[in-house]
């Protein structure tokens, strides 16, 4: 339908004349600045495009190819995937990447407070620094478990470096409480145990477990990387004395300072080093 604005000099003043095309020239300048406001030319695309903090849907289709670290960076945008079983890809929104296939370790940083990954690509050497540090996103604004660094020197022996946010991909299924049903091999006999079995909770945001060994209460620093869990030596306990301690103490013993692999299957999660079961936990009764 086409609509005209018809104002004739005899009817009315000039000045209430302009008015209707005053306005209609407002409306069109509204409409261009919204429409400038809305131009994707505007607005730099995202490394993450469809991720949010709250979008767990985004991480669970990394999770599920096996990536256990994602990594993204802003102005320029880049994102890092870390399989610890499978190898490490890093990808620019520009075009560039470096692929490497095969494990990748992390290895514990000097100081205790994060980890280093190294890769030796066709297009150079990566190198990347998790630091245990809350780190916000630039552009959503998002809280992150990991400060990222990413130093890459080319082939052409030419290095840039990237620094972003990152996180540990978990399966979900391992929040809550658990209590230990196995050590070293040795079901876990709760007769005359003051609290029962020793239980283990995680907080990965915190990067942190607690729990109590059947008797005293303990917590500690720890990470939990996917496939795997890494306990600090930094874990202590309250100091009360119990009956049949016994259990308590191998467990306080076999926790602290190790880095164990994770196998969680219908409902029953198990701790390795190597291939050898060292803990196995079933999911607590609220």
């Amino acid at each position: 339908m086409h609509h005209s604005l018809v104002c004739s000099s005899s009817a009315r003043p000039l000045a209430s004349c302009r008015q209707p095309f005053l306005l209609l020239a407002m409306m069109l300048l509204l409409t261009a600045g919204c429409a400038q406001k809305k131009s994707p030319d505007t607005e730099p695309p995202s490394s993450e495009p469809e991720a949010t903090s709250s979008n767990e849907d985004f991480f669970e289709k990394f999770r599920k190819k096996g990536v256990d670290f994602y990594a993204t960076g802003n102005e320029p945008f880049w994102a890092l995937e870390i399989d610890h079983s499978g190898g490490l890809t890093f990808h620019m929104l520009e075009g560039f990447r470096a692929e490497q296939s095969g494990p990748c370790e992390p290895s514990a940083l000097a100081d205790g407070n994060g980890y280093a990954y190294t890769a030796n690509t066709p297009e150079g050497s990566v190198q990347v620094t998790v630091l245990r540090q809350l780190c916000v996103d630039s552009m959503s604004g998002d809280s992150i478990p990991y400060k990222v660094a990413v130093q890459i020197k080319k082939v052409d022996q030419t290095s840039v470096s990237y620094s972003g946010c990152g996180r540990y991909l978990n399966d979900p299924g391992i929040a809550g409480t658990w209590r230990l049903t196995q050590l070293n091999g040795q079901p876990v006999d709760t007769a005359g145990l003051m609290k029962g079995a020793p239980t283990l909770q995680f907080s990965p945001s915190e990067y942190r477990i607690w729990g109590h060994g059947s008797c005293n209460n303990y917590f500690g620093q720890a990470d939990l990387m996917g496939d795997r869990l890494a306990v600090s030596n930094r874990v202590g306990s309250t100091l009360m004395a119990c009956p049949n301690m016994e259990l308590e103490n191998i467990f306080f013993k076999t926790l602290p300072g190790k880095t164990f692999m994770l196998n969680l299957h219908n409902q029953q999660l198990t701790l390795m080093e190597g291939q050898k079961p060292v803990m196995q936990w079933v999911r607590s009764n609220p």
